[in-house]
Order: structure tokens, then C-alpha cells, then sequence
């Protein structure tokens, strides 16, 4: 099994982005719009490292205009870096690299967090709420 050294140098970066369509009312705190946060691998000899290196990634890669569908130019930018998380372990097949802790809840409500393989693979789909650099 291929593995990656860690050393304590790489990162997690949760990176937030928005898209929205072109001349909205900004000053407007109110307002919707698409926001993804995408999960991105960092390496950097320090968390302060690996955060300006996250920075300057969204900054060059959250930027794309476009024709919608529906007609209107959308705007996708960068809003920041939402999370830093150090990998502690060596990387290989099956390790866990984050975790979240929901709490107590209940039987059902974490019966109903569970999805089937056709729900998952459907999030990995265009149309789906997850989507892969390309």
C-alpha cells in the first residue's frame, strides 16, 4: 500500500466560495447566493504557511464568470479560508483524516445522516452538490 510521509506538514484547508449573479445590490447583507466549501490539501512547514498558501490558491482558483442557464452572467469568487486542519498521520488507504463530533443526538437522527451508495454517488455527479476541479 502506497503511502504518504506526513512529517507534520500537511493541511486540510476548507476553502469557501460564492457564486452569484453580476450587479446585485452588495451592499445588501441579506442576499442569497451558492456558496461551496471545498476541502483542498496543503503542504506547508507551518499552519501560518499553510494558511497563506491556501489564501493565495482561492485567490487565484475561485475566480470564473459565465452565461447561466437562465441567462443572467454569474459570478464565482473567493471568500476565505473557513478551516485549517493539521494531518497528523502518515497518508494511506483507510486513514481517517478529519473527523466531526455531532454531539448527542438521536437514534434516528443519525440513522438518517447515513445514505445509500446510489445517494452518494449522485453528490458526485454534475448535478450533484459535489463537484471536482477539472
Amino acid at each position: 500500500m502506497k503511502k504518504i510521509k506526513v512529517n507534520g506538514d500537511w493541511y486540510i484547508a476548507e476553502l469557501l466560495e460564492k457564486c452569484e449573479p453580476v450587479g446585485r445590490d452588495k451592499r445588501n447583507p441579506n442576499r442569497r447566493h451558492t456558496v461551496w466549501r471545498n476541502a483542498i490539501l496543503i503542504q506547508a512547514e507551518s499552519a501560518e504557511a499553510a494558511y497563506d498558501k491556501a489564501m493565495q490558491f482561492g485567490k487565484q482558483e475561485y475566480r470564473m464568470r459565465y452565461q447561466a442557464a437562465s441567462g443572467d452572467t454569474v459570478q464565482w469568487s473567493f471568500l476565505g479560508v473557513a478551516d485549517l486542519i493539521p494531518v497528523y498521520e502518515d497518508i494511506q488507504d483507510g486513514n481517517e483524516l478529519f473527523w466531526t463530533d455531532h454531539g448527542e443526538i438521536s437514534a434516528k437522527r443519525a440513522k438518517a445522516m447515513v445514505r445509500t451508495k446510489k445517494q452518494v454517488l449522485q453528490n458526485l455527479s454534475p448535478g450533484g452538490q459535489t463537484r471536482t476541479k477539472g
